[in-house]
This record gives structure tokens, sequence and C-alpha cells, in this order.
């Protein structure tokens, strides 16, 4: 197969058995590894009962990495491909860093951050049953590999710029794309009028759940580069010479790493070793494939070991009705806000993206459906064409693996999950039957073919147009946070200072956290790295007696230690959320303001309630309180506003006789500590009356003999 400009036609040693596509792609490789390598260590020392992810337990994967690479020098074993730069692909790759800064300038606010990335990210393995109970949910028993790639870019580069690590996701997809396209109109001795890295810098730029993930910690896009490469080997093989036993071994490295990147990655992983095995079925030498798959095992093997002796479940929670692990309900496990409800819709679920997008597909639809619709036809095109050519018994374009690979994928996915962020490798794929087309229309008739790229081009810039239009001004994807020049002045002063929560009081660093559910598991990670998490809504997971018992005797532990929970904003006043703290026989004993780059967050102290029920008012203008006999001369008031500054007056009256009055001046975000002086006399209640000049409603919680907090005004 002839060799595409795009990479270094300079001789491949002689002696080297193995081929990489790029430089930057065996960058990666080597940082993958490596981190699987530390994960190994710490599975070991987990097992062991010693300190995981310290000095000592890193220097083995030092000595490792260095004789590993010394070995490989010596023997020439590998040969990497250089790129052969030119001046779009450069500004494609220029476009996509730009976008991403600008992006991961704002903090990260998605909700799978928030509930279990940020906590995965932490090297080490934890039982999160054992130590607190339910942390992250079910979600943080996933296989965690490319989640552990993020911590070491948060770490050094601080909480907004860690996830430029998917801006070199990005931009080496851009570069692997633009090696396919390459290959593909040289092949067919096309020329498709734009560069080749325009039209991988389209494709890429309108694939919708791919730019989402930009300024994020989602891993969705993490096993793309490895995807690509394999479709690249299935592309190179050939027939006529079977592949040797280092193509086979580095394809299953690249399985496993996929793998072990995120559980889904199998509806492609499946499908693209049943292809390989077909190309190849006159060389198959079992003994060899069989290797292939002992390596692609090994990446996995840990996690599946670690989840089993932890939860009883190796894929936990997956199949539970086979594994039966207490910590989750006795059956198999399935998202059914996603996804097709029966058979006729699983074949058809393309239709019901391109026609229906809000509807079981994603949380955040896709304006660009017409390029779905346009890939989509491309397809079924393609399809037809390879179709007509087997019956005829005529010779396949090379490109033939793309189109079929997409059918096996896309019912596969389209049966097990159906969601849309899933599938952003098959997205591409889809994707790329669209260029594909324009080759095969190019081949027979130029001027047709001119027109399909016109349209095309056009397609792909109205697209482009209306999504960044989608995700700059009106904010849409994971964070839901709009561009705009004040904001983006405001955030990018933060960058490389947001490492974790800046305490605006001090307070001690608590053994324990109990959260009402885990949507907030990453940022009480951030307030305190080493205090265990209990997460109280995890008991609707659980139907086993003893489990659940477990997790009451946890509970009950927590609250004899120092226990904190942190709240995101108001309360919103449901019943649910009332009730919530008195079902769990929480106190909130106080409250303290901390800051964040993730905004204003409320710590709260956390005591056993004996009975007490904890008590929220809503205060609307002028509100008056009841307060219990305090006993005492002088109480301490806390008043806290978000508005714009305003005054509020205070009256503390019991039986109808003012005892003190107090007018105060409010900045926005400001605290006040108001002593008041108080004299009762005898028994009897106090009266408070709170008068804000604007108006505006509060949420105070427990009136005690401590004061009043008023939080949130909203």
């Amino acid at each position: 197969m002839k060799i595409n400009n795009l990479i270094d036609t300079t001789p491949t040693p002689s002696k080297a058995r193995l081929i990489i596509g790029s430089w930057p792609l065996f960058i990666l490789l080597i940082y993958y590894v490596y981190i699987w390598l530390c994960e190994v260590i710490d599975l070991l020392f987990y097992f062991a009962g010693l300190p995981q992810a310290t000095f000592f337990s890193r220097l083995p994967i030092l000595f490792l990495c260095a004789w590993l690479g010394w070995a490989i020098k010596q023997k020439k074993l590998i040969h990497v491909n250089k790129i052969k730069w030119d001046r779009w692909l450069v500004a494609g790759i220029g476009l996509v860093i730009i976008f991403g800064l600008a992006r991961s300038v704002y903090p990260d606010t998605s909700y799978d951050t928030r509930n279990y990335h940020l906590l995965v990210q932490k090297p080490g393995f934890v039982n999160y049953f054992a130590t607190g109970f339910g942390a992250g949910n079910f979600q943080s028993w996933g296989f965690r590999l490319a989640d552990r790639l993020f911590y070491w870019p948060r770490a050094l580069l601080g909480y907004r710029l860690g996830t430029t690590l998917n801006i070199f996701f990005l931009s080496l997809i851009l570069i692997q794309l633009t090696h396919l396209i390459t290959q593909f109109a040289d092949d067919n001795r096309v020329k498709t009028l734009l560069p080749p890295a325009v039209w991988a810098l389209l494709l890429l730029a309108t694939e919708w759940n791919s730019i989402l993930i930009i300024g994020t910690y989602y891993v969705d896009i993490a096993a793309i580069p490895l995807l690509l490469e394999i479709l690249t080997l299935i592309i190179h093989s050939s027939p006529r010479q079977p592949p040797n036993i280092w193509i086979l071994a580095y394809l299953g490295l690249l399985g496993g790493l996929t793998l072990a990147v995120k559980m889904t990655n199998i509806v492609y992983l499946l499908p693209m070793a049943l292809l390989y095995i077909i190309i190849n079925y006159r060389h198959v030498i079992w003994q060899k494939w069989l290797l292939t798959a002992m390596i692609a095992i090994i990446p996995v093997s840990i996690y599946l070991l670690f989840n089993f002796t932890a939860t009883g479940n190796p894929i936990f929670p997956y199949f539970n009705q086979v594994f039966h692990s207490p910590y989750y309900y006795n059956l198999n496990f399935r998202d059914y806000r996603f996804g097709p409800k029966n058979f006729l819709q699983g074949i058809f679920w393309l239709g019901n993206v391109i026609t229906n997008p809000l509807e079981n597909i994603t949380e955040v639809p896709n304006p660009g459906r017409l390029v779905i619709l346009t890939a989509t036809l491309s397809w079924l095109a393609l399809l037809g064409l390879l179709i007509y050519r087997l019956v005829k018994r005529r010779r396949q374009n090379s490109y033939w693996p793309i189109p079929v690979l997409f059918a096996a994928v896309y019912l596969l996915w389209s049966f097990t999950t159906g969601y849309a962020r899933y599938f952003a490798f098959g997205w591409i794929l889809l994707q790329l039957c669209l260029f594909l087309l324009i080759i095969e229309i190019m081949q027979h008739q130029r001027l047709l073919g001119k027109i399909g790229i016109i349209l095309s081009v056009l397609v792909l810039c109205y697209t482009m147009m209306r999504q960044y239009h989608m995700i700059l001004i009106h904010g849409s994807g994971w964070t839901w946070t709009a561009f705009n020049w004040d904001s983006w002045r405001a955030n990018i002063g933060q960058i490389l200072r947001d490492h974790h929560y800046t305490r605006v009081n001090q307070w001690p660093f608590p053994q324990y956290f109990v959260i009402p559910e885990s949507a907030i598991t990453g940022e009480v990670m951030l307030a305190n790295p080493e205090a265990e998490i209990i997460t109280a809504s995890y008991v609707n997971y659980l139907d086993n007696n003893d489990t659940y018992a477990l997790w009451q005797n946890k509970m009950n532990d927590a609250l004899t230690k120092p226990a904190y929970s942190i709240w995101r904003g108001p309360l919103l006043g449901s019943d649910d959320e009332k009730s919530f703290y008195d079902q769990n026989n929480l106190y909130l004993n106080n409250l303290e303001s901390i800051s964040s780059f993730m905004g204003e967050r409320y710590l709260v102290t956390l005591e056993p309630a004996y009975g007490r029920q904890n008590s929220f008012q809503l205060i609307d203008t002028t509100t008056h309180l009841t307060l219990p006999d305090i006993g005492q001369e002088y109480t301490t008031m806390i008043v806290q506003a978000h508005l714009a500054p305003y005054r509020l007056e205070i009256i503390v009256k019991q039986d109808e006789r003012q005892l003190a009055r107090q007018t105060i001046e409010l900045a926005p975000e400001e605290i006040q500590y108001v002593s008041m002086p108080i004299n009762p006399k005898g028994a009897g209640t106090l009266e408070l009356t709170l008068t804000p000049t604007l108006t505006g409603s509060y949420i105070v919680a427990n009136p005690t003999d401590l004061g009043i907090l008023i939080i949130n005004p909203h």
C-alpha cells in the first residue's frame, strides 16, 4: 500500500519489527504504560497494606521504564514515523489549541466531574465501601486508567488547565485523520480540492460529542487515538502478508489500553478484532492470536481483580444477577434513561438521533443533526456500493473496512447503551463516510464530485457555526458555561492558582464528610483529600440487610467524629431536601462559608439529632421568627447577603417588649457577625423581625441560641 505524503518516507530500519503511527502517539503510549505500571505497583501495595503512590512505590517503575527504553534502543525493535508538517495541519492544530485554551479558562463544573472523575483521578486503590461508604456512587468502580492520566496535568497546572490533556487528544486525532484522508485520496488518485488537513479539521470540528469534551475531565475521547491506530493497522493489513508477532502484540496492547480507559469501548474492539481476523483468515495461527488476547486482558486485569476483591463483582455493578455483589441491587445494571426501548428502535436508532435528539439519547442535544443525516446517507450509499461490488466480484476500494466497521459498532452501541457521548469514535467513523463518498464520486464523475464537495463543505460549515454558537454564546455543554469577555477575564486570573479550596474561616479538616448524594464527591475531595466520604443516598441501591446495617454503622460512627457536609448553594426547600437530615438523624449545628474556583460553598457541621428536628424557614420581606428562651445576655447573629448592597433591620422582642434593635449594611457576599445585647426576663419566647430593604427570599436553617444564619438569597 502506498505510503502517503503525511508520513516521512525514510526507510524503516531493517531490524524494526513494529511501526508506530507518529511521535505524539508514541509519547501517549509511553504515558499510558507508565500510569498503568504505577497502577500495578499501587495494587500490590494495597493488598500488602503498604502506603500507595509514594516515592518508594514509584522507584521500581522508574528503573523498569529506563530498562525498557534501553532495550528498545539497543535492539531497534520499534520505528516511529515522523509527521510531515504543512501549513494547513499546523493551522488546524493551532485552532484546536486556541479554542481549547479559551474553554479551559472556565472551571469544569460538570456533573460527572464533581461526582466521580476527581475522586478516581487520585492515584491509589481505595475500597469506597470499607473506607467511608458509596463515594462517587457506583461510577467510581469503572475502569479508571484514563482518569489517572489527568491527575498529573491537574496537579501541575491547576484545576482549569488540567483539562488541557483533552486538547492533546484532539490534536493527535486531527493528525491521524489527516493521515487517513491523505492515504485514501492518494490510493484512489483523487484530488479533493481542499487539503487533507482542512477536511480532517471540518470533520473533527463538527463532531459534537468530541468538542464538548474540551474544558472538562471527561475521558470519552481518550481512547480515540488508540482506536484510530488500530483502524490504520486494519486498513494496512493485507491477506497476502501474514502479520508478525510484534504487530499482534501491539494490537493486543492497544486493545487492552482502550478497554481499560472505558468499559463501553468494547463495542469498538469486538468488531475490530473480528474484522482483522476476517482479513487475515489465511494466516490465523491460534497460538499467536491467543497471545494477542492475553496481552489485551492484562491492562484490564488489575481493575477486574480489585473490583472483585472489594465488591464481589469484577465489573461492578454490571451483571450483578450473575455476581450477586451485596453493594448493589441483585439485578443487571442498565441506564434506562438512554437507548432504544425495543428491537425496532435499536435497528433505526440513528433515525431517532436525527429526528428526535431529546429522546433517550443525551442530556445535550446536537444542534448539527444535518451533518449526521448527510453522513448517514453517505454511509448507506457506500454500503450499497460495497454489496454491489461483492456480488459482481469487483475489487473493493481500500477504505471498505470503514463503512462495514461502522455498521457493526453502530448496532452494538445501539443495543447496549445508545448514549451519544459513548459513541464519539463511532460519530467520527460515520463522518468519514461523507468524505469517502466524495472520493467515490470523484473517481467517476469529476463535475458531480466537485458539486458534492461544495455542498458537503457548506453543510459542515453551517453545522460548525451552529454548534460553536451554542457552545460559546449559550454555554451548551457539560459545564453549561457561556463565553463572554467579562467572565473570561475574571476566570483567566485564576489559572495556575486553583488547586484546592480557599478557606474563608479556619475550620478543622474533618475525618468524615456525610453528603446527601454523590454529585459533590469531587468537591468534597478537594476540600480534604484524606477525609472519608459517606454518600447517604447510596442506601437506595441496597437490598441486602447486612450491607444496610454496615451503611448505618458507618453513619453512626461518622457522627461520633468531626463530621461535615458541603452545600453547593441554597437549600431549595423541597420536602425531600428538608427531610433528608431528619431521616438520617443529622442535625445542622453550624455553617461556615468557604470559597473555591467553583464558587461559594457552605461547610455544614453535623451532629446527632437526638430527637431534634431541623427547621427551615423561608424569609420574605418582613419576617417574624420565634426563638427558644436563650437564657443569656448576649446572642451572636450571623447574617450573609448575596445581592446588591442593602440594609437589614433586626428587631428582637419578648412578649411584645422590644429588647434590641439594630440596622446593618450588607455588601454582596459579605458575612457579618452581629452582637446585640439582649436581656430576657423570665420565661417566654423571643421574636426576631428581619426587614430587608430589597425584595428577595432567604433560607434560614435551625434558629438556635447561637444565632441565625441567613444563607443564599435567591
